[in-house]
């Protein structure tokens, strides 16, 4: 079981990211019920992280993977998902209500039960 993140955290790891030139790894994370408006997790690797119930809001989300991630209930208004893999996601109950998906890879997804 991986540890809880705070937003602080997420900020210092994506700063460290940036200003090494490599790709956020958030893989696998635990950011349940964080609020990531407008946060910039452009390219990151949130492969298999649980993202239940977070605010992602305006979030730039594209490029990101997010292949196996658990985004149930997650707030998506606004959120830049294009060129995203969002493979086998649950999105049950997520808000994707003006979400950018252009090019977003969603096989295995079930979008059905989610706001958009």
């Amino acid at each position: 079981m991986s540890i809880h993140l705070t937003r602080e955290q997420v900020l210092e790891i994506l700063a460290t990211a940036r200003s090494q030139g490599t790709p956020p790894d958030f893989c696998a994370a635990n950011l349940q019920q964080l609020n990531l408006a407008d946060v910039d997790l452009r390219g990151a690797d949130l492969r298999g992280a649980d993202l239940r119930w977070t605010t992602l809001c305006r979030a730039n989300l594209a490029h990101a993977n997010l292949c196996g991630a658990d985004l149930q209930g997650a707030n998506l208004q606004g959120a830049n998902l294009g060129w995203a893999n969002m493979q086998r996601v649950n999105l049950q109950r997520a808000d994707l209500r003006a979400a950018y998906l252009v090019d977003t890879q969603l096989d295995g997804t079930d979008i059905s039960k989610s706001v958009r």
